[in-house]
């Protein structure tokens, strides 16, 4: 083997439709790809169930240990039918990873909208979470390139995570989500209660109750809606200008969560990721 190969990876799903011949074919047709652009196949991965992501989100944990900085895919359809989730996981990709999408087909399609990255945590809602929000959001943005709109962006994530600690009971779970669209950030905070926040302006000598009203005044345009899966979300948009360069060194390693305020798996992480998730695929232009 050549040492000098960049590795690379391939992806593809296994519709229902499809033969285990033409399975093969594909297969083929991503390896000889790899040998004439002189990339390394680590191997491939196969998604057999629809709509399923295993396959996808193992191979970025590939990515995210190795540094490989190419994926191969027979086409955009592979990674999703959805356009809005084609998108977002095709950002995830080249913005989080700064991984090379090749496609044999080479076309993309890609919306207007341009989602160019994104990522989300899952706290126990207890006081401490906002500090340990605080921090995801520092990193992020700071992989992201985008230090200049870091103050703002903290103090948003402090106060929005506040309100979800203070509208939730002890022990159960908030999502925090940033997201990169052209040239805003998008910070959104889940909690399981439905009623939505009031802003109130504070007395002059108040120490609380200014939350909403500093959101107000540091947000382009800030609003609250109903998750499908249950429980609100409380969004505030943030001006981003210039738009941050993909980075071009490793990506940072999975944010680490004290244990106190580590979510297990399970249906109500699921559900606090559903709703979030949710969000990326509705898109911009349903805030």
């Amino acid at each position: 083997m050549n040492d000098d190969k960049k590795f690379a990876y391939g992806y593809m799903r296994v519709f229902s439709d499809v033969t285990g011949q033409e399975a093969y074919e594909v297969e083929r047709s991503l390896r000889r790809y790899a040998e004439a652009n002189d990339l390394h196949l680590g191997g491939i991965y196969h998604e057999f169930v629809s709509g399923s992501l295993d396959a996808f989100n193992e191979m970025v944990d590939v990515l995210r240990c190795t540094g490989a900085g190419t994926v191969i895919l027979p086409s955009l359809g592979h990674l999703s039918e959805n356009g809005a989730l084609r998108r977002a996981l095709l950002d995830r990709l080249e913005f989080s990873f700064s991984t090379e999408v090749h496609t044999l087909d080479e076309h993309r399609g890609l919306a207007s909208d341009q989602l160019r990255a994104w990522d989300r945590l899952t706290l126990v809602a207890l006081p401490t979470a906002v500090g340990c929000a605080r921090a995801f959001t520092k990193v992020m943005l700071g992989w992201w390139r985008a230090p200049h709109i870091l103050d703002e962006a903290l103090l948003v994530t402090s106060e929005l995570v506040t309100n979800a600690v203070q509208a939730t009971e002890a022990k159960h779970i908030i999502g925090v989500q940033l997201q990169i669209i052209d040239d805003s950030v998008l910070v959104e905070v889940w909690d399981d209660s439905p009623a939505l926040p009031m802003l109130k302006e504070p007395s002059t000598n108040a120490e609380i109750g200014r939350g909403l009203c500093l959101v107000e005044g540091f947000a382009k345009r800030w609003g609250t809606c109903g998750a499908p899966a249950g429980g609100k979300i409380v969004w505030a948009e943030l001006t981003l200008s210039p738009q941050p360069e993909p980075f071009t060194g490793s990506a940072p390693l999975p944010h680490r969560v004290p244990g106190s305020l580590r979510v297990p798996d399970g249906p109500a992480k699921e559900r606090v990721e559903t709703a979030l998730m949710q969000r990326v695929l509705e898109g911009w232009g349903n805030l």
